[in-house]
């Protein structure tokens, strides 16, 4: 069998790097890949693109990775690279890989200024010498499941302060044995019962009557007479 020509491993492999590239840029999560020692965007996807607003006639004309991200998270971002690459970068010495998954939550800015918060997950391409060079994140936006969070945790608050709230009620409490007004010991106040109850439990009343006094009303209006609710 003969040895295939120069022209065709060069045709092979140039196919085998447009498949490459059609795979970071179609991948189903944001890809953006960020130079070290410039902090501009060397790579940035179509999913990137969606996700942050920006055009490919953007990216060629020069992104800088602080772009993406909101103000006040640039420093942390940068001391967080610096604490993984710094020592290779400044020794020489081969970067030696975490070999395990790390995940932080970062609030990430688009093109037209609005901020999100994104989950990213990392990992630094490294030169001939074992040096990291750039830094490729995926990005994904969790902006829904940061809300969810604030909801559940705004739901416990309430719940938390019902049940502060019930224990209260269910001290002992001084009540008027002839108007049946509380004495509250917060205030030094003494309080009408419903009033007491909605302030300290959030609990509304309306008015109605139970069988036993509707009976007994009935029974006390002169024959002839209907009641009007």
């Amino acid at each position: 069998m003969a040895s295939p020509s120069l022209g065709e491993i060069e045709g092979a492999l140039a196919a085998l790097q447009r498949e490459y590239h059609e795979f970071r840029y179609h991948l189903p999560d944001a890809l953006v890949e960020i130079d070290i020692a410039t902090f501009q965007v060397a790579h940035f996807n179509h999913m990137a693109e969606l996700l942050f607003g920006y055009t490919p006639a953007d990216f060629e004309a020069g992104l800088s990775g602080s772009s993406l991200l909101a103000p006040e998270e640039i420093s942390r971002v940068i001391g967080i690279i610096q604490r993984y690459t710094g020592e290779s970068r400044a020794t020489g010495k081969p970067y030696a890989r975490a070999g395990r998954q790390e995940l932080y939550e970062v609030l990430m800015r688009r093109k037209d200024g609005s901020t999100f918060w994104a989950e990213t997950q990392s990992s630094f391409l490294l030169d001939g010498a074992g040096i990291p060079v750039r830094m490729a994140s995926l990005i994904r936006d969790v902006t829904g499941r940061k809300e969810a969070e604030r909801e559940r945790q705004r739901i416990l608050t309430e719940l938390q302060d019902a049940v502060s709230n019930a224990r209260q009620l269910r001290s002992l409490l001084p009540i008027c044995e002839e108007c049946r007004r509380i004495h509250d010991p917060l205030h030094g106040e003494w309080t009408e019962l419903d009033l007491y109850v909605k302030l300290q439990a959030g609990v509304k009343f309306e008015q109605a009557m139970c069988p036993d006094c509707a009976s007994t009303e009935k029974r006390a209006q002169p024959a002839g007479r209907g009641i009007a609710w």
